[in-house]
């Protein structure tokens, strides 16, 4: 900078400037990349802050994992930095205390009090610095008074408000209440008038006239002493709404018999018309809100649903004495009860069902909380309640009749209700149907549990399984599904049997799941533990009477013994065990179209034994190559036990021995095959033998029958 004799720093024109010359400049110059031939200086330019961010960011190694820095704990403890503030506060109070010190003990430094001499031989001067140190005396004490007066002035103020009196504290609680009650309520204020909105609803418009509550300030009469948990916060809602309401749900029969559909009309029902002004005042004003909203909900609902009822022509209703009555299906019907009681405290019997009650409400609850028409955001295009998903604009937009079929359909909340009040039934009666049928089956086990379970559809999961014997048989799962309309019971294979409604056809069902698992446990027990052939069995065969009994034939591995087993429906299986054996010669043809044999030659001669009875006939004959092995044995047998063979050189000599005795030479050994035939001939009559006693043939025996119901 240079001088200007224009002026100066102390406002004197054309006085010269004293002092040193200086020249700023700025400390951070541009570097000069170059100078040109022209003298021309080319300069780099300095780097932005982008640019230096960029550096920093390149001189990261990014591999190098970023450690998180752990909090050094001071040696000194947590209380380090309350120490360093006491000593801190400890030495500016030493500094005081020396000032102080100083001041007090140093005569110079006091200063002159009016009654302090001045002498005679003092010059002027030290007169005029004395009374100048007196008025300043005077303007401290006078400036210490007035600060002392502040603070006691603040003391009192603190202390009033520590002990205030008891029409501050009224109304410092009447303000906290009315902040507290805005937490929950809506609340407004229009000139001298506080109110507030009784509403529930999220959409559409507010402070409906019929559902507002005037707020005041209560009075305590005089001598009453005035506690912090008294009250002084007063509402007065609407009169219409000064009771306490209750909707119940349920669901009931239609007969004659049931005389309490309606509600009764006793005089007890009609209390909550005797109001009280006097005691519905000395509510606490948050029970009265709610009650009064819970009235207002009560009587929307019931309004509703009768609404939908006058509606709804597929369904009879009739409305009377606050009852609702829908038919629901069949014999029952879905009673909705609004139902009124005094405004007072006290707790109030639910009636009705429990779940279908708070359905109920939930139910509403979705729908007032739902929007139903989709506001627009960015362009100003009519309102509409369909989805973004359906929205008709832009390249993918759906057509209209794409739209309409796909659009949310409106329902009735009564419908929504009936819905779930007849799944809710129906759930009921499948449940019991159930356990009634689980405490009357013993054999094969049965075990359900819950598959799924929602509002409007439910499905359980039936097991069977044999005890001791599930390694074998396994198990089986079959399904019950229900719905709102029906109940229908699905096999493993997807075959489906529709039980309806009714819990007679569902038991029925369930009995018959229980004898085709029967019928499939007997064939594999017989198939993989016995070794049994399966010769028929037919899961949809029928009794006399023309109901399901699914049947079994088995066979045992020796082809003697045939096994038929019957499964019907409420009454015990039918077994039924014949007997039979191949090795006849000749054959007949019976009326019950029986391959069947003459009885053979009886010991005592014709009509001996027990009264000349002959064995039954036998059962069809057995494969011809088994047939044919059969005869071959016995007859081998017989012409063995014919056949006699001259005694041997006895080696004592004739006559030598026991008696001159000679045992039989031993007969001459049979084929392979055919030995093999006659020793498993000869194992099965002994088994035979063993389990049935003596007799050629066998004929069927059963649990309770006779031989001809096969």
């Amino acid at each position: 900078m240079y001088p200007s004799g224009s002026g100066t720093f102390t406002g004197g024109p054309g006085a010269v400037r004293k002092g040193a010359d200086i020249s700023l400049e700025a400390v951070n110059e541009w570097k000069i990349q170059e100078i040109g031939y022209d003298g021309v200086e080319k300069y780099i330019k300095p780097p932005s802050f982008s640019d230096n961010v960029g550096k920093l960011a390149r001189q990261t190694v990014e591999t190098k994992p970023v450690e998180i820095e752990e909090r050094v704990i001071p040696e000194a403890g947590p209380w380090h930095n309350v120490a360093k503030y006491l000593h801190e506060s400890l030495q500016q109070f030493n500094v005081l205390l020396d000032n102080l010190a100083i001041m007090r003990a140093t005569d110079y430094m006091k200063p002159l009090t009016i009654l302090d001499p001045i002498h005679a031989e003092s010059a002027p001067m030290q007169a005029e610095n004395a009374a100048a140190s007196k008025a300043t005396q005077w303007v401290w004490k006078r400036k210490a008074l007035l600060e002392a007066m502040s603070v006691l002035e603040l003391a009192q103020r603190l202390r009033n408000v520590e002990v205030e009196d008891e029409a501050h504290q009224q109304k410092s609680q009447f303000f906290m209440e009315l902040t507290k009650m805005r937490e929950y309520w809506r609340v407004r204020k229009t000139g001298d008038h506080i109110y507030g909105d009784l509403g529930y609803r999220i959409f559409g418009s507010k402070y409906n006239p019929r559902e507002l509550f005037d707020i005041t300030r209560r009075s305590l009469t005089p001598g009453t002493s005035f506690d912090a948990s008294t009250s002084v916060l007063q509402v007065s809602v609407p009169r219409d709404l000064t009771r306490r309401s209750t909707l119940a749900v349920s669901i009931v029969k239609d007969d004659y018999t049931n005389r309490d559909l309606f509600a009764s009309l006793d005089d007890h029902q009609f209390e909550y018309m005797k109001v009280d002004s006097s005691k519905i005042e000395s509510i606490h004003w948050a029970s009265a809100l709610k009650w009064a909203q819970e009235t207002l909900i009560c009587k929307d609902i019931f309004n509703t649903l009768c609404s939908d009822a006058v509606q709804m022509r597929n369904r009879l209703s009739t409305v009377r004495d606050g009852v609702l009555l829908v038919s629901l299906y069949n014999d029952y019907l879905l009673r909705v009860e609004l139902k009124y009681h005094p405004f007072r405290e006290g707790e109030l019997i639910e009636e009705g069902c429990p779940y279908l009650n708070r359905s109920l409400r939930e139910m509403m609850v979705s729908q007032e909380c739902t929007r139903w028409v989709r506001p627009q955001t960015f362009v100003s295009l009519p309102l509409t309640n369909l989805s973004e998903a359906l929205d008709a604009r832009g390249p993918r937009a759906f057509t209209a009749r794409e739209i309409e079929s796909r659009a949310h359909k409106p329902q009735f909340l009564l419908e929504k209700l009936i819905v779930v009040a007849s799944h809710y039934s129906l759930v009921k009666m499948a449940r019991e149907t159930l356990e009634e049928f689980m405490s009357s089956t013993r054999d094969p086990q049965v075990h359900w549990r819950w598959l799924r379970c929602s509002p409007i559809s439910s499905q359980f999961m039936v097991i069977l399984t044999n005890r001791n014997f599930d390694y074998v048989v396994g198990k089986v799962t079959y399904y019950i599904r229900v719905t709102a309309d029906s109940v229908c019971l699905i096999s493993k294979d997807g075959h489906s049997m529709d039980c309806y409604r009714d819990p007679n056809q569902l038991m029925y069902a369930l009995k018959y799941m229980a004898c085709t698992f029967s019928v499939t446990s007997i064939s594999t027990l017989g198939k993989v533990m016995w070794f049994y052939q399966l010769l028929h069995a037919n899961m949809n065969a029928t009794d006399e009477h023309g109901r399901p009994a699914p049947t079994l034939y088995m066979l045992n591995p020796d082809a003697t013994m045939e096994v038929f087993v019957r499964f019907g429906i409420d009454q015990n299986p039918l077994i039924q065990v014949r007997k039979f054996q191949g090795a006849t010669k000749e054959k007949f043809r019976s009326t019950r179209n029986y391959n069947a044999y003459p009885p053979p030659p009886h010991p005592h001669g014709e009509g001996g034994g027990a009264g000349g009875a002959h064995p039954q006939p036998l059962p069809p004959l057995l494969p011809k190559k088994m047939a044919e092995e059969l005869e071959t044995s016995r007859s081998v047998e017989t012409a063995n036990k014919d056949r006699t063979y001259p005694p041997p050189p006895h080696p004592h000599g004739e006559g030598g021995g026991a008696g001159g005795a000679h045992p039989q030479p031993p007969p001459p050994p049979l084929p392979k095959k055919m030995a093999e035939v006659l020793e498993t001939s000869r194992r099965v009559e002994t088994a035979n033998r063993d389990m049935y006693g003596q007799g050629n043939v066998m004929g069927w025996v059963e649990n309770g029958g006779n031989e001809g119901d096969a």
